[in-house]
């Protein structure tokens, strides 16, 4: 249907203007400011928009990256370990070479067994194995000698008062031993 004016009539519910349309005498359309669409972000290549699911390619290569990672820490903290063992340890000394002692050897030259002490200082000596070692001990006193490349050992021991046990231990090859006692006895001036 046309009207008189040969243009078609519009709708009552028809709301929007045409752009067609000039506005009527006197009158200014009014402009509204268009805003220019934004752009959208630069993505690296490989990159998935949040909004995109993961492809399995995507997923190997992090995968195949982590692995990666795992393995070359592993690999630094190994070589710490390396180092700290095996490079940075002093040299070990070789152990000292020591000659082999023979058979243990004890004879006692002083004192003589049920000697009797005015002195509680008193002398000891004897011989064994050239080089060897000859402790010499009693109940409360206990002391060391080394004998001289003919064998000799001599030094003094200290005696309590009354009966002593005086004993000599030699020590020679695979700890053998060589042992020998005497009893001797200190007796003060006064008490005689």
């Amino acid at each position: 249907m046309q009207d008189d004016s040969g243009k078609k009539p519009q709708d009552k519910d028809d709301t929007s203007t045409s752009a067609s349309q000039e506005p009527a005498a006197g009158q200014t359309e009014p402009t509204f400011p268009v805003p220019d669409p934004e752009p959208e972000p630069a993505s690296a290549p490989g990159d998935v928009p949040a909004d995109e699911p993961h492809s399995p390619t995507d997923l190997k290569k992090k995968a195949a990256f982590g692995a990666l990672l795992v393995i070359l820490v592993t690999a630094v903290f190994a070589s710490g370990i390396f180092y700290s063992n095996f490079i940075n340890k002093a040299p070990e000394t070789p152990p000292a070479q020591t000659s082999e002692l023979p058979k243990a050897t004890l004879t006692i030259e002083s004192p003589a067994n049920e000697q009797a002490f005015t002195i509680s200082q008193v002398e000891v000596r004897g011989k064994t194995t050239p080089g060897g070692v000859v402790s010499v001990y009693t109940e409360n006193y206990a002391d060391i000698f080394e004998a001289d490349a003919q064998g000799n050992f001599s030094g003094s021991i200290a005696l309590d008062e009354g009966p002593n046990e005086v004993t000599f231990v030699a020590f020679g090859d695979k700890y053998e031993e060589q042992e020998e006692t005497r009893s001797v006895v200190y007796v003060m001036e006064e008490d005689l």
